[in-house]
């Protein structure tokens, strides 16, 4: 491989890993008042809209990182389009963050209806964002 790509390659994961950090720090802000809403006897039905919210929030995010880099290429290497092997890795970390996203919805949703308890709430939200 050569070196610029080499350099992109590494300037994307550097990227890649200070949004998943963000985002993993607001979605522990949520999740934090999630189980405190949760706890203080606020019905699921209730909750369920603001899961759904957050859920399009990160789901935005996500798609805006993804655009941010495929179309602001222009600005990083001059008039050129972003390669195939580049849209091919900025795809791969949008799916990724897509199942994340879709796997804290599903978790978020079992919890307020009190399908699993607090500490399982806690330990598999953990548990995705380590893979994050």
């Amino acid at each position: 491989m050569d070196k610029p790509k080499l350099l992109g390659v590494i300037g994307g994961l550097i990227a890649f890993i200070i949004i998943i950090l963000v985002l993993v720090l607001l979605n522990s802000d949520f999740d934090q008042r999630l189980i405190e809403q949760v706890e203080a006897g606020t019905p699921a039905v209730k909750l369920i809209p603001e899961i759904e919210k957050e859920r399009s929030l990160e789901e935005d995010k996500a798609a805006k990182h993804l655009e941010s880099h495929v179309f602001n290429v222009k600005y990083w290497d001059g008039p050129k389009s972003v390669s195939n092997y580049d849209f091919a890795y900025y795809k791969d970390i949008y799916n990724s963050q897509m199942y994340a996203i879709s796997q804290l919805y599903d978790l978020r949703i079992k919890y307020v209806k009190k399908e699993i308890t607090k500490f399982e709430f806690q330990q598999k939200i953990g548990e995705i964002k380590q893979i994050l």
